[in-house]
C-alpha cells in the first residue's frame, strides 16, 4: 500500500471525572508534531458506548480503504483480561475487536500498528486465531495495569521519537528508558506466530499422539467391534485436527498477498 494520507486515530472512552489522556495527547504532543509534519492527519474519537466503539472501527476501515489512508491505532480506555470497559460501563470483548483490526491489517498487508493505553491490553493475545490472518503487525501494550502519568509520559516520548524515522522499535526503546511503574511491551506478529509454531512443535506432535493412541488400545485387530469403532473415531479425529488446524506462517503473516 502506498498511502495518500497518514495519521494516528485515537479512540478514547474514559469517564468524565478522569483525566482524558488521549485527548490531552492529541491536543499537545501530536498537535505539535503535526505542525512540524504537515502531511499528518490525526483523528480523535470520543466514544460513549459499545455500538459507537465498534462503528468507529468500521468507519476507520472504510475511510482507510476509500481515501487510501494509513492509520496507526491508539486506544485510551479501561481494560481487563478479556476486553475493554467503556465510559458507560459497556464491555467489549477482544473477540469482537480483533476481527475489525484484522480487516484493517489485511488492507495494510500486516503493517498495522496498535498502541494500547489500556490496562492488561496485551491479554488480547489469548483471542488470536493462529489459523486466520494476523490482526496486527505489532502492538505496544501491557500485560498489567497502566497508570495515567505513565501513559502521558510514555506516549509523549514514543511519538516524538517515532516521527523522526517512523521506527516503532526505536520509539519503543526510547519510551522504555523512562522510569515507569507501567510495563509496556512491543509484540510483533512474527514473534507471535514463531512462538505458536514452537509450541505446536513441542506440545502437539502428531506422531507422539498416534503412538500414545496405539499403545492405549494395544493390538486393535484382537479388540471387540465397539472398541474398534472408538479407536477408528479417535484416529480420524487426530488426523482431522492436524489437517484443519495446521498453522500456516505465510498465511498468518500475509506473505501470500
Amino acid at each position: 500500500m502506498n498511502p495518500s494520507k497518514i495519521g494516528i486515530a485515537i479512540i478514547e472512552s474514559l469517564p468524565e471525572n478522569e483525566k482524558q489522556t488521549g485527548e490531552e495527547l492529541f491536543n499537545t504532543t501530536l498537535k505539535y508534531i503535526t505542525f512540524q509534519k504537515q502531511f499528518l492527519e490525526n483523528e480523535l474519537y470520543k466514544v460513549d458506548n459499545k455500538k459507537n466503539f465498534l462503528n468507529i472501527l468500521l468507519k476507520i476501515y472504510e475511510k482507510a480503504k476509500r481515501e487510501n489512508k494509513f492509520y496507526f491505532l491508539h486506544f485510551e480506555v479501561h481494560g481487563n483480561d478479556n476486553g475493554v470497559i467503556l465510559k458507560n460501563n459497556d464491555f467489549v470483548s477482544w473477540s469482537e475487536i480483533l476481527p475489525l483490526l484484522r480487516n484493517l491489517n489485511i488492507l495494510y498487508k500486516n503493517n498495522l500498528s496498535v498502541y494500547l493505553a489500556v490496562c492488561k491490553g496485551n491479554s488480547l493475545m489469548k483471542y488470536i486465531e493462529p489459523n486466520d490472518r494476523s490482526p496486527f503487525g505489532l502492538i505496544i501494550g501491557s500485560f498489567f495495569d497502566v497508570y495515567n502519568v505513565d501513559i502521558t509520559n510514555y506516549f509523549e516520548k514514543f511519538y516524538t521519537k517515532f516521527f523522526e524515522k517512523f521506527s516503532p522499535f526505536d520509539a519503543y526503546n526510547t519510551g522504555k528508558m523512562l522510569n515507569l511503574r507501567s510495563d509496556f511491551s512491543l509484540i510483533s506478529s512474527h514473534h507471535i506466530i514463531d512462538s505458536l509454531l514452537e509450541f505446536q512443535k513441542e506440545n502437539k506432535d502428531k506422531e507422539l499422539i498416534l503412538k500414545a493412541l496405539n499403545d492405549s488400545f494395544g493390538d486393535i485387530s484382537s479388540q471387540s467391534k465397539s472398541i474398534k469403532i472408538v479407536f477408528n473415531y479417535l484416529l480420524k479425529e487426530v488426523n482431522r485436527i492436524y489437517s484443519e488446524y495446521r498453522i500456516k506462517k505465510d498465511f498468518y503473516l500475509m506473505n501470500d498477498l
